[in-house]
């Protein structure tokens, strides 16, 4: 009886240990197929992100270097005007909004160019044609600074004081070989946002910082524009700009 009996604890012991180093390889497959599916997971979206970055580089680039020559021909048809070089650099605000006004906007209409400055050689905005009554401010995107250190052609990504994410090109305006100041030509970035879409089916979504942007002018400028204020969708951000349609769900997932 006791020989059986130890005989059967020994054995109890036996499948009590097989049963828990079983259990053992088994938390262990599981955890290390995880680690395995998480890794593969990770790989399998770096691979999307880098495959969706480059697309997004191979239409980006292209069409912003042809926007780029764009907007350096326009400007050129501006420098050639000599009544606004002088109403210029008499300080004739008035006029001078008078006397483009109506190119700019033929040319507004006919292209993506939203933005047309005037700005003083030490950087005072003398005139936005887009928003007249808004000028007296200093410009102080690096575009403007390359054009003015360089005295040749700036370009960037920038935003101004609005918020708006816009292409810009800076070139010294001249008057027989005199520097009197700086012209600046703009487009937003909806369309390319749009292009990029369609050609990678992906959402474009740029946020801004609130501490970067005057809530003034950016209630101002989507104001004029017919766009709705979204300035208390979200807490610290705004949304510059999407492709995505539902931003009301959007400003719950942020």
């Amino acid at each position: 009886m006791i020989k059986k009996w130890i005989t059967g604890s020994v054995n109890n012991k036996l499948i009590t240990g097989i049963a828990a180093f079983t259990l053992l390889l088994i938390a262990m497959f599981v955890v290390l197929s995880y680690l395995s599916f998480r890794k593969s997971l990770q790989i399998t979206s770096l691979k999307s992100i880098n495959s969706i970055k480059e697309r997004y580089d191979s239409i980006y680039n292209p069409s912003m270097n042809n926007d780029v020559r764009m907007l350096t021909a326009t400007m050129m048809s501006f420098q050639q005007d000599q009544l606004a070089k002088q109403l210029f650099k008499k300080r004739d605000r008035e006029r001078l909004y008078s006397t483009v006004k109506t190119l700019f906007q033929k040319n507004r209409d006919h292209s993506f160019i939203t933005h047309f400055y005037f700005i003083d050689p030490d950087g005072t905005c003398f005139l936005r044609v887009h928003n007249p009554n808004n000028y007296g401010d200093i410009i102080k995107r690096v575009s403007f600074h390359t054009a003015k250190s360089t005295t040749d052609t700036g370009v960037g990504i920038e935003f101004g004081r609005s918020g708006v994410f816009a292409l810009r090109v800076v070139t010294p305006y001249y008057d027989e070989g005199n520097l009197i100041g700086f012209l600046e030509m703009a487009e937003e970035l909806d369309h390319f946002d749009k292009t990029i879409k369609q050609e990678t089916e992906s959402d474009v979504v740029i946020l801004m910082d609130k501490k970067l942007i005057d809530e003034k002018e950016y209630k101002s400028f989507r104001k004029n524009n017919n766009k709705e204020d979204d300035w208390d969708k979200l807490k610290g951000y705004v949304i510059a700009n999407s492709t995505y349609r539902d931003l009301n769900f959007l400003t719950l997932a942020l």
